[in-house]
């Protein structure tokens, strides 16, 4: 009886830990890059790594030429969208991807004041829960952030 005990003990530890380390596992990057409706239709896409625990994409609507280049920081959630037309979008993902590849440390905060002096629309803010681009690049940055999971509010 006590074998018996002692084993399945032992089987429930193994499969917790089996579920942990699945939890714990980065996610396909294919998982982020999707659309949804819920009255417009918006599209995630672009999803990439820009290195330093940060991540850069795009949200747009079914306008292809507007919508938003998504900035943010997986370590702490601190997020940066960045309203662009048209052109705007490749110049404001080169800048932002040369701030990157920059040996100075370059922050959110920076790119905010930069686009925002060029009269684009800004927003930053601290969300809490992981981005699906960092849970697929950065997994052990999720920190104490709620698990990504697809919402109308949150890619």
């Amino acid at each position: 009886m006590r074998g018996e005990f002692v084993s399945s003990v032992a089987f429930g530890l193994l499969a917790w830990s089996a579920q942990a380390a699945i939890a714990d596992a980065p996610i396909p990057i294919k998982e982020c890059q999707f659309s949804q409706s819920y009255g417009p239709t918006v599209f995630y896409e672009g999803q990439t790594d820009i290195g330093n625990g940060f991540v850069m994409y795009t949200e747009r609507y079914e306008d292809p030429d507007g919508g938003y280049l998504v900035v943010a920081s997986c370590k702490s959630g601190s997020t940066l969208r960045i309203g662009y037309e048209g052109k705007d979008r490749q110049k404001a993902q080169d800048y932002v991807l040369s701030g990157a590849a920059s040996p100075e440390k370059v922050t959110l905060s920076m790119f905010d004041e930069h686009f925002a002096s060029l009269g684009m629309s800004t927003l930053l803010i601290v969300q809490d829960l992981e981005h699906c681009a960092c849970a697929a690049f950065y997994p052990e940055a999720k920190g104490n952030k709620g698990d990504w999971e697809r919402r109308y509010d949150h890619p």
